[in-house]
């Protein structure tokens, strides 16, 4: 965080590339609770800020994985814009929901696709 806090006082502006990056790795530190940063309402007021011009996939997984046991519709649609992104993290939990059956019914022929 000391770096990424030292980056902030580069002044960055939205949406350059530079403050996407900065804001993405900040906002996945906060949530994150590294090292002892832990701000979810923050981070996902980064996310929200920047996910219309990231294009890893990784701000929408975020948010998805935080709205999984509070909104599943919700979560599922960012977890398909972070797939279109071609995100690890999301097809594989999304192929896990499918597995698993808890959150998702089982379809063991979905989890096969995904993975």
């Amino acid at each position: 965080m000391y770096y990424l806090n030292l980056e902030r006082d580069f002044n960055y502006k939205y949406p350059s590339v530079n403050y996407v990056g900065w804001a993405r790795l900040y906002a996945q530190h906060m949530y994150l609770g590294v090292p002892d940063a832990e701000d979810k309402e923050e981070a996902i007021r980064l996310f929200k800020e920047i996910c219309s011009v990231d294009d890893t996939g990784t701000v929408y997984y975020f948010l998805a994985f935080d709205l999984l046991d509070k909104n599943l519709s919700e979560a599922q649609g960012y977890l398909h814009k972070s797939i279109e992104d071609n995100n690890s993290n999301a097809i594989i939990l999304y192929a896990d929901l499918y597995l698993d059956g808890r959150k998702l019914d089982k379809d063991w022929k979905l989890a096969k696709e995904y993975y």
